[in-house]
């Protein structure tokens, strides 16, 4: 396991903004053809009788959507795809629990939306021994919904549901954590869920940030490597393969010398 395989570059994910339930979807290959990214204005047409053309007069600002085509395929027999199309048929479906479709959010690199989806799904082929789908493309169309602010609050509670904020000059995770979790010192916390920039957040990143009651964000505050942020505490994930590709990408795969050995300690410099 290489340093490329704790961070997905590229894929798109889309995540349940409801806190009621669990719902994520990771793309297996960039959306096709790219994104989609829209927002047609509301326009009023009038004419009248031997003009040219009609005059067209913009009313109002039109819903934003964002439209994504992609596929998921097996590569085997035995590769079952259930629970990713599982997942993808949660996306509009009406769920219980909320009485509702859940609220999403999608993001791809730095293009990001939070709303409602559309899927349309079309299965290309079955395997002929386990009869397991081989393709399904599908197409996700994310329209812009914003949280409805029901307290009068203008949706601005620390304790709400999923945000994704971007980073002014000068904001950390700490900063986040402060104003949105209480606590500078749970930026940690912040960082576990943003592994892509948790080696060095800067302005203009976008950084997702969980309600404060999330289990995520009352977790024990215990900083790791951002190279590590893709291994749980006691896992059996291969760390020597790891500290490997940190030595290589740095120009050395040579074994240092050992703690007795150090210059340092020998001249008793160090204890």
């Amino acid at each position: 396991m290489g340093l490329t395989d704790l961070v997905k570059f590229n894929a798109w994910t889309v995540t349940s903004l409801d806190a009621a339930i669990s719902l994520d979807l990771e793309g297996q290959y960039q959306p096709d053809n790219g994104a989609e990214d829209s927002a047609p204005p509301s326009l009023s047409e009038s004419s009248t009788v031997g003009s040219d053309r009609p005059a067209v007069q913009w009313v109002a600002g039109g819903k934003r959507v964002v439209k994504i085509r992609s596929s998921f395929v097996s590569y085997h027999q035995l590769d079952d795809m259930a629970p990713k199309l599982e997942a993808l048929a949660k996306l509009d479906r009406k769920d219980p629990t909320l009485g509702r479709a859940p609220r999403l959010s999608f993001q791809w690199g730095d293009l990001a939306i939070e709303g409602f989806a559309q899927v349309r799904k079309r299965i290309v082929g079955w395997w002929p021994v386990s009869g397991w789908p081989t393709r399904v493309d599908f197409e996700i169309e994310i329209v812009e919904a914003f949280a409805l602010d029901l307290d009068g609050t203008g949706g601005s509670s620390s304790s709400g549901e999923t945000q994704f904020l971007t980073l002014a000059e000068g904001e950390t995770f700490e900063t986040l954590a402060a104003r949105h979790l209480g606590s500078a010192d749970r930026g940690d916390l912040i960082r576990r869920i943003n592994p892509k920039i948790a080696a060095g957040e800067a302005a203009g990143d976008r950084v997702k940030v969980l309600e404060r009651t999330h289990p995520a964000m009352l977790g024990t505050v215990r900083p790791t490597s951002p190279s590590f942020l893709g291994l749980e505490v006691g896992s059996s994930g291969d760390v020597s393969a790891i500290l490997e590709d940190l030595a290589a990408s740095r120009g050395t795969t040579t074994p240092g010398l050992a703690w007795a050995r150090l210059p340092e300690v020998v001249s008793g410099e160090v204890g």
